[in-house]
């Protein structure tokens, strides 16, 4: 039903028309009469035939497309599972035209707020360089003997043998696993799980989840990839256990600024003994050279040596060991225990100090900062703009955003707040995908 009582106006089979422009989300966007239609896959410029209409939501997307017109920003896909997969939307999209359109979700998301930095958004050009072999880790599921990603607007996994994003070492972990995973869950004994490829110390390590028990068979198989050196180590979550089983050695580590920027090889080889330890499947980077140029970014904008400088969201501490580093006299916070342990532990082994506490940002220490940055979940931090504006009150913020709307959001409390938005830079992380990693500085206004 439609708002107000009334039936929603029965969907066409098909639409024909000519996109628009890229949604946040990476969906091409036909305008229609009978409102916006979404689809994957399709880019602007393109004349295209749509169907399978249906409604999400408050939205209109289309199951397929018939491209009619092609743009010249199409190209081959480098990868052969690219029409299926839902991993990487704008792959046959070439790839200056993917950077200028996440430039343009960003600009969009900031007019939209009504925001105007003080200079014209950047783009940071590291991945330029670098559009395949670049993820140093991977989520993948498994699930009735395929191992794989999700389509497209699917639930349904698409079986993947070589994803061409992977490092090349993960790729090659990847395969393996898969095979031992077949080998002892075949397609008909319904198990399925989620699984965590990273980079170790000296190779791939691996978590694997699920609410089921698992089959014996695969922990003998487990075992013997770590024996063989294919896996570093494997933490194995299954069938409602509160702690892995371990195999190996699981520990991911995460490469330094320096050593991601120096390094011209697979992750591995970027990972070495300033490596920033992570929690087993918890949150890192995937593109460690980009990575590099975000830390770089945001070290350089808050300008922190010799100020008492909070950062918020700190996880296992990839910009709190730059940070401290460059002579900030830093304190972060940290909602998860596992997270703030890694951090204290990456800057003790560099001989680096900071008050690491472990604690919601709502209860972010009640004092003044004169530096303050943030590195928020999707969800954004109106918490933490909130505590930013009323207690802490800093001469400079730089924020970290993996999504321009909720960026935006806040960016426009934080300037309404009596900040300027000085400068914006984007990071392409994920090159192939709509995602974009965000850098903000803002500078607080003079009193009157």
């Amino acid at each position: 039903m439609a708002r107000g009582g009334r039936p929603a106006a029965q969907l066409p089979r098909v639409v024909e028309g000519q996109v628009v422009e890229l949604a946040s989300g990476g969906d091409g966007v036909l305008r229609t009469e009978h409102g916006d239609v979404f689809c994957s896959g399709v880019f602007p410029g393109e004349r295209v035939r749509l169907s399978g209409l249906r409604r999400r939501g408050k939205h209109v997307v289309a199951q397929g497309a018939q491209v009619l017109q092609p743009s010249p920003d199409r190209v081959d896909a480098p990868c052969e599972h690219a029409a299926a997969c839902g991993g990487c939307a704008w792959m046959s999209l070439a790839p200056g035209a993917q950077r200028a359109a996440r430039k343009e979700l960003i600009e969009r998301a900031l007019s939209n707020a009504r925001l105007t930095p003080e200079h014209p958004v950047e783009l940071d050009e590291t991945a330029a360089e670098r559009t395949l072999g670049y993820r140093s880790r991977a989520r993948m599921h498994f699930d009735k003997g395929v191992l794989g990603y999700r389509a497209a607007g699917s639930r349904a996994l698409v079986a993947i043998d070589r994803c061409v994003v992977q490092a090349p070492e993960i790729a090659a972990a990847a395969a393996a696993l898969g095979d031992a995973l077949r080998a002892s869950s075949p397609a008909g004994t319904g198990v399925c799980m989620d699984v965590h490829l990273g980079t170790g110390a000296h190779g791939v390590v691996a978590e694997l989840r699920s609410e089921d028990a698992l089959p014996p068979e695969l922990y003998g198989m487990l075992e013997a990839l770590v024996a063989a050196g294919t896996l570093e180590g494997v933490g194995v979550l299954a069938g409602g256990a509160t702690c892995h089983a371990i195999f190996g050695d699981p520990s991911e580590v995460s490469p330094g600024v320096s050593e991601a920027a120096g390094t011209s090889g697979g992750s591995g080889a970027a990972a070495g003994e300033t490596s920033l330890r992570v929690p087993l499947g918890g949150f890192s980077q995937a593109n460690p050279w980009v990575n590099a140029a975000l830390v770089a970014t945001v070290v350089d904008w808050i300008d922190a040596s010799g100020q008492a400088t909070l950062e918020l969201y700190s996880g296992s501490g990839n910009l709190s060991v730059a940070l401290a580093a460059a002579g900030a006299e830093l304190t972060s916070v940290e909602r998860e225990a596992d997270a703030t342990a890694l951090a204290a532990a990456n800057l003790a082994a560099r001989g680096l100090s900071a008050k690491a506490h472990h604690r919601d940002v709502s209860e972010s220490p009640r004092q003044r900062f004169t530096r303050v940055v943030l590195d928020p979940p999707r969800e954004g931090a109106a918490d933490a703009v909130e505590r930013i504006l009323g207690i802490h009150r800093p001469e400079r913020v730089v924020y970290v955003s993996c999504d321009p709307r909720t960026l935006a959001r806040d960016l426009a409390h934080l300037v309404a707040g009596g900040y300027r938005l000085e400068r914006v830079r984007g990071f392409d992380m994920f090159p192939h995908t709509p995602h974009v990693e965000t850098v903000a500085l803002l500078v607080r206004l003079a009193p009157a």
